[in-house]
Protein backbone atom coordinates (compact mmCIF):
# COMPACT_ATOMS: atom_id res chain seq x y z
CA UNK A 1 0.00 0.00 0.00
CA UNK A 2 2.78 2.40 0.92
CA UNK A 3 4.60 1.66 -2.34
CA UNK A 4 1.45 2.25 -4.35
CA UNK A 5 0.80 5.53 -2.57
CA UNK A 6 4.38 6.64 -3.14
CA UNK A 7 4.17 5.76 -6.84
CA UNK A 8 0.87 7.60 -7.16
CA UNK A 9 2.27 10.67 -5.43
CA UNK A 10 5.36 10.64 -7.67
CA UNK A 11 3.21 10.29 -10.80
CA UNK A 12 0.97 13.11 -9.60
CA UNK A 13 3.96 15.36 -9.01
CA UNK A 14 5.34 14.63 -12.48
CA UNK A 15 1.95 15.24 -14.06
CA UNK A 16 1.55 18.52 -12.17
CA UNK A 17 5.06 19.65 -13.20
CA UNK A 18 4.37 18.75 -16.82
CA UNK A 19 1.04 20.56 -16.74
CA UNK A 20 2.67 23.59 -15.12
CA UNK A 21 5.43 23.63 -17.74
CA UNK A 22 2.90 23.28 -20.55
CA UNK A 23 0.87 26.13 -19.10
CA UNK A 24 3.99 28.28 -18.83
CA UNK A 25 4.92 27.53 -22.45
CA UNK A 26 1.38 28.37 -23.48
Amino acid sequence: MRFLFRTLQRGNTVHDALRRKGRRVS
